[in-house]
């Protein structure tokens, strides 16, 4: 049996780490199209303007790398791949 009071509070911990996970992707693709552009202009980077124009579509392609030693580390957990 569910105890309600369980469930709240786990489904309250499933929203914040959910809310914290997508800051921390916002935060990421701001970054990463900040410094694509900068590249870009100082570059002139026929790659990068590809990127920058089909950036979403080009998201798939990003990976974040984090040493192993740093996981348990971050604020917002990322997986083991």
């Amino acid at each position: 049996m569910l105890d309600p009071d369980r469930c709240d509070h786990h489904v309250a911990e499933v929203a914040a780490a959910v809310a914290a996970s997508l800051a921390h992707q916002g935060t990421v693709l701001r970054t990463s199209r900040t410094l694509i552009t900068e590249h870009h202009a100082a570059t002139q980077s026929p790659l990068a303007e590809r990127i920058l124009r089909d950036f979403d579509r080009e998201l798939v392609n990003f990976r974040q790398i984090v040493p192993k030693e740093m996981l348990d580390k971050l604020e917002v957990s990322v997986t083991a791949e």
